[in-house]
């Protein structure tokens, strides 16, 4: 009995799925390196961040009777 000749050849089938897996890993390195560089223009146009507190937050004042908002009940 010989094989079926529209069947495809092994080492075909084999360099076709190495073809398939190169072409999914350049376009998951082509995606990470695109989300970086568009990170990297977001940063480079976002204005920088305030400082950061060098001491404790100062306690608000308390409010007297008389300051406390109306909350229309």
């Amino acid at each position: 009995m010989s094989s079926d000749p529209s069947s495809p050849n092994p080492r075909r089938k084999a360099r076709a799925g190495i073809i398939v897996v190169a072409i999914v890993l350049v376009v998951a390195v082509v995606i990470f390196v695109g989300l970086n560089l568009q990170h990297a223009s977001d940063l480079a146009e976002s204005p920088p961040a305030p400082p950061a507190p060098t001491s404790a937050p100062a306690i608000a004042p308390e409010l007297a009777p008389g300051d406390a908002p109306d909350n229309g009940g």
